[in-house]
């Protein structure tokens, strides 16, 4: 199986998590939504990520019925335990969060050109999509409050996700809520769900650096060539289901603000 995914998309970081949770292997294929890849809309006629290719040739779209297909094919262990309606109601919520998060970066961008300026924010549209996320994090502490950290499961998967990408995208906003059950889960699992960079994303990072200082300095060549070595030493190889998920954004922030940047410039925006 392959996953299409983009760096930063956090859909993609969901689907890919669960499908780890779910012990399945599986290759990983960085794609960019925005400049009409091929192999994406080949997989998925909306061009957008994750896109699991199974190996019948089918393709799955959506992260959550991704998971609800892993969930399906291989039960054990379970995404959903004990109250299957608690557990889904806080992904929904989770997912209320993600979807802010993300509309907000698309209307900057449309907006300003630019994910980085907050212009449209502050627009009626922008301010409810900030509530959106306001309060859709400090409901989903509330439920937290019910729910315990241990097993992992959709809700948690889902709720961590949408807290360290709104921490990845609005770094130090003041208007984020306090949310110590949350902050805790994330904490609890922190451990457990390391970084460890892919093979296919690791590597295409290192070109994009390498591609980037090369020209201007040798020193892409030497980033480029120890990179490598060092990957290949560190077995950071095709990822498998024995593989820690990856919760810590700032284990990407370099690799993907260099490829974002990059895919920017040729295709104008880089969101998710």
């Amino acid at each position: 199986m392959k996953l299409l995914i983009n760096t930063t998309s956090p859909y993609a970081r969901i689907a890919r998590i669960c499908l780890l949770e779910k012990g399945f292997d599986f290759e990983l294929q960085i794609v960019n939504p925005w400049a009409d890849d091929t192999d994406l809309l080949k997989a998925n006629t909306a061009a957008r990520v994750p896109a699991l290719l199974l190996d019948d040739g089918r393709a799955l779209t959506e992260s959550l019925l991704i998971a609800l297909w892993a969930e399906t094919e291989r039960p054990d262990p379970t995404l959903l335990p004990g109250d299957r309606a608690a557990v889904t109601a806080l992904a929904g919520v989770a997912m209320g969060v993600v979807e802010a998060a993300v509309h907000t970066m698309v209307g900057r961008v449309i907006t300003s050109g630019a994910l980085t300026e907050p212009a449209f924010d502050e627009a009626p549209v922008g301010q409810r999509r900030r509530r959106s996320m306001i309060t859709g994090f400090e409901r989903i502490d509330e439920m937290l409050a019910e729910q315990s950290a241990e097993p992992i499961n959709l809700g948690s998967i889902v709720s961590i996700v949408a807290l360290e990408y709104v921490h990845f995208r609005f770094p130090g906003a003041d208007w984020f809520p306090k949310v110590p059950r949350l902050d805790a889960l994330s904490a609890a699992h922190e451990a457990r769900l390391d970084c460890r960079y892919d093979a296919e994303g690791g590597i295409k990072r290192l070109v994009a650096i390498g591609a980037i200082l090369a020209t201007g300095a040798p020193w892409g060549v030497f980033v480029l060539s120890t990179g490598f070595i060092f990957l290949r030493a560190y077995s950071l190889g095709r990822v498998t289901g024995s593989r820690a998920p990856c919760f810590n954004w700032e284990c990407e922030a370099t690799g993907a603000a260099v490829w974002g940047n990059w895919a920017r410039r040729r295709s104008a925006s880089w969101v998710g």
